[in-house]
């Protein structure tokens, strides 16, 4: 009699906290298979790299003259002036920090050294500036040729002009990378990094080299799996010169020269270029934005919340998730519990993690229900249900892991009360010989 009504108390006990404490909760979450579209995230496994041509420009067959190029100028009788012989710069080394990172080798050049001005022109003796932005060095070799002869400099059938390229133009960016520098460092499960090292680097490219691709390989390649599979370029534009005519102007009217310093302030903009597009996918970015050009910034964003966390039944941690791949609620469980048997096999491989303590022997049910937190934009929220044994069949169940997701496995109320009962005969199974003994 004692023994039946402790049954009975037990019962009661098992079935009022199941409904308490998990049925309720379960009511309140919705069910992986009416998940809105819009909060089962993008996935990364159905995207494809893009073709690492597209983040560099198509440089042109003859070097263009540019404000800054050193060029090498030698002009019979002129410049040098009364030195019959070619000045020669000998083959030479640049420093590391230019590009690339080893130094780059000159060929011998002639000539003295000029440098194209900003404004574009080449400025020589005696003879008025010449405009060779756009041209090529024949190009330019010809029109210091013309210029010396319009001013009879020269004598007619006896030009000796000579031009060579002795250092490109160069355009200096800053890169930034978010992710680990060198060899990548092996970190056990369940560590924490409390700290993290990026680099930067600042990089002089020649011209036409100046794109996105250059700029990459100069610093360390493609970013690595610690940071995100895109880039981002941000770019500073300089306001219009008149802007300050203007600026000067309106203040003189009687303007708050604050408010309109402010209006002509420099205007950042930022373009992400991705390294992975879904297939067919036209590339969100033109030609002209992997060009880089004086001042810009490359920055390589680290992965700082693309985790997911565990609780419940699954040993609690934060664990990263893939950077290229998609991961569903299954293949996040095997990762937590360090890819020991599935739940649904139950037997002893469940309950080395799952610590069930249902008694003895193989007979106890393993759990089968999960509950994920999933966070929304506006800060709240949703719980989604999962049943994995409907998820053996379903796909819709599987539910795919997004960042910051709680997962959590639970009991169902009929398998904690299934459980409860059986670790209950069980125990009482094995105390009958000794009370005989």
């Amino acid at each position: 009699m004692a023994t039946t009504q402790k049954l009975i108390g037990t019962l009661l006990a098992v079935l009022t906290a199941c409904h308490v404490g998990c049925t309720t909760f379960a009511n309140k979450a919705v069910p992986a298979g009416r998940v809105p579209v819009n909060l089962l995230g993008e996935s990364e496994t159905a995207k494809v790299p893009i073709n690492l041509a597209a983040l560099r420009q198509t440089p042109p067959d003859q070097h263009i003259v540019g404000a800054g190029d050193h060029l090498g100028i030698y002009v019979f009788g002129v410049l040098p002036p009364n030195d019959e012989q070619t000045i020669i710069h000998p083959e030479r080394f640049q420093s590391n920090i230019y590009y690339p990172p080893n130094g780059l080798s000159d060929s011998p050049s002639t000539g003295v050294p000029v440098e194209v001005s900003a404004d574009g022109n080449l400025y020589l003796p005696l003879i008025d500036p010449i405009p060779v932005t756009g041209l090529t060095i024949q190009q330019t070799a010809q029109a210091v040729v013309k210029a010396y002869g319009d001013k009879q400099l020269l004598k007619k059938g006896r030009e000796r002009v000579t031009i060579t390229l002795i250092k490109p133009r160069v355009v200096r960016v800053l890169v930034m990378r978010g992710d680990t520098p060198g060899q990548p460092v092996l970190k056990l499960r369940g560590q924490q990094v409390l700290s993290k090292q990026g680099s930067a680097a600042v990089v002089d490219l020649p011209a036409f080299q100046n794109d996105l691709l250059h700029a990459l390989s100069t610093t360390g390649g493609l970013p690595g799996v610690d940071a995100h599979n895109c880039i981002w370029i941000l770019r500073n534009h300089k306001p219009n010169p008149t802007a300050f005519t203007e600026a000067q102007m309106q203040i003189d009217g009687g303007a708050d020269p604050g408010v309109v310093l402010a209006s002509f302030s420099p205007e950042y903009t930022r373009t992400k270029i991705p390294l992975r597009v879904c297939p067919g996918q036209a590339l969100p970015f033109a030609p002209s934005d992997v060009v880089l050009n004086e001042g810009d910034v490359v920055f390589l964003e680290p992965r700082v919340n693309d985790f997911f966390y565990t609780g419940g039944m699954l040993p609690p941690g934060e664990i990263p998730l893939p950077r290229d791949r998609d991961i569903d609620v299954m293949e996040a469980i095997a990762i937590a519990t360090g890819g020991v048997a599935s739940p649904l096999q139950g037997g002893n491989g469940s309950q080395n993690f799952l610590q069930r303590g249902a008694g003895p022997g193989n007979t106890s049910i393993p759990p089968s229900r999960v509950i994920i937190l999933r966070k929304l934009a506006d800060g709240q929220q949703l719980r989604i249900q999962v049943d994995l044994r409907k998820a053996l069949h379903d796909s819709r169940e599987r539910l795919k892991i997004l960042p910051e997701d709680f997962v959590m496995l639970q009991y169902t109320p009929g398998q904690q009360l299934a459980n409860t009962l059986t670790h209950w005969f069980n125990w009482n199974l094995t105390a009958v010989p000794t009370q005989l003994d």
